[in-house]
């Protein structure tokens, strides 16, 4: 029994953290670039440095890494609207 109650609340903060990580996630705030970075992603795009410019988007925009090599593909490909 006494086994049964530990799994139960172990159960209880797993799925509690699970759900404050997926509440965080979606309470980010809309992303705007700014325009200095943006001029800075530029350049280093231009120099053919891409990681530095992942590197940079993640630092100043809060991307994760994933994010951040998305970001950095678009405005590769030339999109304006990321």
């Amino acid at each position: 029994m006494t086994g049964f109650v530990i799994g139960l609340l172990a159960m209880s903060v797993y799925l509690y953290a699970r759900l404050m990580m997926v509440k965080e996630k979606n309470s980010r705030s809309p992303f705007v670039p700014d325009e200095e970075t943006e001029k800075k992603v530029e350049q280093l795009l231009r120099e053919g440095e891409d990681v530095k410019a992942v590197k940079l988007t993640r630092k100043q925009y809060g991307f994760s890494l994933v994010e951040g090599k998305r970001y950095i593909d678009k405005k590769k490909a030339g999109h304006q609207h990321l």
